[in-house]
């Protein structure tokens, strides 16, 4: 019995250690959803993500019970028009912050569950090689410069 035990000390520290290593293998900062109109069903997603380590962690997928899916995508330049390029994986380097932006890489937030007002905070989770980080974003008032994505033409 002591040995069952000690057995599930250990195996409970190893879940609490790896937790807390995901939690501290990337810095999510200043992550934010322009707010968009309640019969939107796309919307997008911005933020900076920061590999404090000293190794590559690979980012495989991101989730959120808002949407019915989330998606990494980067807009290109190609043929002179925007397309959004869809990226089941992406690697943030050691040492390294890849911003996802507008113009570049960012979140797809398709068929959203509930609408959402400025100051909402919406809840995401990414799913990466060195386990799950999860972060939230906040929704803040659409620029002047729009967020709309009918201008990108999908692959």
């Amino acid at each position: 019995m002591r040995l069952l035990h000690r057995a599930c000390i250990v195996c409970l520290f190893a879940i609490f250690a790896t937790t807390v290593h995901a939690s501290e293998s990337l810095q999510v900062s200043d992550a934010w959803v322009p707010e968009a109109p309640p019969v939107a069903s796309v919307m997008a997603g911005y933020l900076a993500i920061h590999n404090p380590g000293a190794q590559d962690v690979t980012i495989s997928a991101v989730r959120s019970a808002d949407f019915a899916s989330v998606e990494m995508h980067e807009t290109r330049m190609q043929d002179g028009m925007a397309r959004m390029v869809r990226q089941d994986k992406l690697v943030i380097p050691a040492g390294k912050t890849v911003m996802f932006e507008r113009g570049g890489l960012h979140l797809m937030l398709m068929q959203p569950q509930r609408s959402f007002r400025m100051g909402d905070r919406i809840r995401f989770e990414l799913v990466t090689s060195a386990g799950a980080v999860t972060f939230s974003a906040v929704v803040k008032a659409a620029s002047l410069d729009g967020d709309k994505h009918d201008h990108h033409h999908h692959h």
